[in-house]
């Protein structure tokens, strides 16, 4: 009988709790492991003939004109205005490409937008379909920017374009 409340007391001491907790993180990203992944299965160059019509905004005066007055989502196209005096057309029927143009409604570059979930890649051609720039888009509030050399230009913060140097050089609306 001794024996068995030995064992007992031996078992309750040595007893083992089982606890488990849920990990919650993230990758975080800083400039190389960006840079690296923004480069991997991405063209120099792409042809340029299919978006011929797209060398000038054919709605200039229109979308200049919603642009002045803040109107950034119209019937079928999404209008982003850039504090430089440029601006960029997103049709919502062509999820590819974005268009950007500069104050005069030249197109300047096209960003192709790659992946479903975060991180995304946004690689920039271009009016010449040459190799711009890659994005690499973290989340919906934070993307690092490289040139075609994978020199790091810009790290935007939410509507904050920042340089390599952290300052502060263009914002969004």
């Amino acid at each position: 009988m001794y024996k068995f409340l030995i064992l007992i007391c031996i078992i309750c001491c040595f007893k083992l709790t089982v606890q488990a907790d849920t990990l919650i993180g993230g990758i975080v990203y800083n400039v190389e492991n960006a840079r690296k992944l923004s480069f991997e299965n991405t063209r120099m160059s792409i042809n340029m003939d299919e978006y011929s019509k797209y060398m000038k905004d054919k709605n200039y005066c229109k979308n200049k004109k919603l642009l002045l007055k803040e109107k950034f989502n119209v019937w079928n196209r999404y209008l982003t205005k850039f504090s430089d005096g440029g601006y960029s057309i997103r049709y919502k029927k062509l999820v590819n490409p974005c268009f950007y143009y500069d104050k005069n409604g030249k197109l300047v570059s096209m960003g192709f937008m790659y992946g479903d979930v975060y991180p995304k890649k946004y690689i920039m051609y271009d009016a010449k379909g040459h190799l711009d720039s890659v994005s690499l888009v973290i989340s919906a509030n934070e993307q690092y920017m490289f040139d075609k050399n994978k020199e790091m230009q810009f790290h935007w913060i939410k509507e904050n374009c920042y340089n390599k140097k952290g300052e502060l050089v263009k914002m969004r609306k």
